[in-house]
């Protein structure tokens, strides 16, 4: 396999599993890695030396994960949709969805729930499920007012905030856009000139949209540019984008600069993207370095930025933020 410079596969340190991963991913303060299980339920923490660590949790997956201060404690906060694609013994070219309530919460650094949030009390949900797929905290690294940002991408398609206690403080659906949110699947925030501002990654729509606090639209990125948005992570002046058809783009401030892959080697219309046909049924795909095939979380430390792909077995990359 061919090396590229400043990117290092390190899906290694994952247990060896059919199960097919949909995980978030973050970094702790000490530099440890954290992502999901390929077959969810457990929180891996990887030392990218070599070693790795199971928790498990009473989730069904960690399709987001947030490391956060409360307390002066760092904790974990997992935006759970409550669905996986679970293999049928039987044919191992069969995967079946698997439905548990979704879930959005704060856990301790052993796995055990320290706050969950109830799904808001809206009519949306008289007709959709609680789905969440993003989540992020104001705490001390933004404004500190603790308010928790949950994005419900996969039920709703609206972004809501909570108090740092877990009280439903408000919603917002993007309307003020001219177009509703449609599958808002990721979420991040930043503060600019003092003021919070959430960054959320309306895949569906193909497009950023960046609001204030109150949920007020500023400024839309990426229109034209972006096909999937999935997940971001800003580092200084740049924003990542993970794209779930096979790319990862870069904006230097608001201004799309490049993608970080060389080439999309498939198709997300192949068909059986994200995996691949085999003689046996279906399998992960084989993917090089230098390339991505299904990119879904994404985060950073101060050297390197860390991207999970969703398919069988999954895969865990990092690459050499002075390169990228």
């Amino acid at each position: 396999m061919t090396e590229v410079s400043g990117w290092e596969d390190l899906s290694g340190l994952l247990p060896e599993s059919r199960g097919w991963m949909h995980s978030g991913v973050a970094v702790l303060s000490d530099g440890r890695v954290l992502c999901a299980h390929p077959e969810g339920r457990d929180l891996l923490v990887i030392d990218p030396s070599g070693r790795a660590e199971t928790i498990p949790t009473s989730l069904t997956e960690m399709h987001s994960i947030f490391t956060c201060e409360r307390d002066g404690e760092e904790v974990i906060a997992v935006a759970d949709p409550g669905h996986r694609f679970v293999e049928d013994p039987a044919d191992a070219s069969a995967y079946a969805d698997h439905f548990s309530p979704g879930r959005a919460v704060i856990l301790n650094r052993d796995g055990s729930v320290l706050l969950e949030l109830e799904c808001p009390p809206l009519l949306d949900y008289a007709l959709e499920s609680w789905r969440p797929t993003s989540i992020a905290v104001d705490d001390s690294r933004y404004t500190g007012s603790g308010d928790i940002w949950v994005a419900d991408g996969y039920g709703a398609s609206l972004v809501h905030r909570f108090d740092a206690s877990g009280h439903y403080l408000g919603t917002r659906d993007g309307a003020e856009t001219g177009t509703a949110f449609a599958c808002p699947h990721g979420i991040v925030l930043r503060t600019h000139h003092g003021r919070l501002e959430i960054y959320v990654a309306d895949r569906t729509n193909r497009r950023i949209v960046v609001m204030d606090r109150n949920g007020m639209q500023s400024r839309i990125l990426g229109e034209g540019v972006l096909d999937s948005p999935s997940s971001l992570v800003l580092v200084g002046d740049r924003i990542y984008v993970t794209e779930l058809f096979g790319g990862v783009a870069r904006f230097d401030g608001d201004a799309f600069t490049r993608v970080l892959e060389q080439t999309r080697p498939r198709s997300n219309e192949d068909d059986a993207w994200p995996n691949r046909r085999t003689p046996g049924g279906l399998d992960g795909p084989v993917v090089d370095p230098g390339f991505f095939n299904s990119p879904h979380g994404i985060a950073a430390d101060g050297h390197w930025l860390y991207v999970t792909e969703w398919f069988i077995g999954g895969r865990l990359s990092r690459l050499s933020l002075t390169q990228y």
